[in-house]
């Protein structure tokens, strides 16, 4: 019961947090850029729904599980993101040791350009080693 207890705690701490980040992040951008940043979302969010409906090559490889897991997941993190780099990102969680994941190893996918690319560099900046 005690660990429940913590987990409990642990979870509505995380969720304080969250709502303080979507709360801090709707207070400082300007009406407009918020507009604009939610009708990207949609687009984005209908896009991907249509891409799953028809295309049957994507519905052959992804169950409807995984598809509705990834749109809640991009979901979240166009919510909470507030426009920070992968770097300012990094320096937030790890500071400046550039040594802070040696020892390391991040098996990233799509490393070869995009978002795989940007977080392949930072972690390697940090010392991870990247495959």
């Amino acid at each position: 019961a005690a660990s429940t207890s913590s987990e409990r705690t642990s979870q509505q701490r995380t969720l304080q947090q969250r709502r303080a980040l979507v709360a801090s992040t709707s207070s400082s951008m300007p009406l407009m850029q918020r507009l604009r940043t939610e009708l990207f979302a949609l687009k984005m969010a209908l896009r991907m729904a249509h891409q799953y409906l028809f295309d049957p090559s994507l519905r052959a490889v992804s169950s409807i599980r995984q598809f509705f897991t990834m749109f809640g997941q991009i979901a979240y993190e166009a919510v909470t993101n507030n426009g920070k780099t992968v770097e300012e990102v990094a320096v937030e969680a790890l500071g400046k040791d550039r040594n802070a994941l040696s020892g390391k190893v991040a098996i990233i996918t799509g490393a070869n350009s995009g978002l795989g690319l940007q977080n392949a560099r930072v972690l390697m900046h940090y010392g991870c080693t990247v495959i």
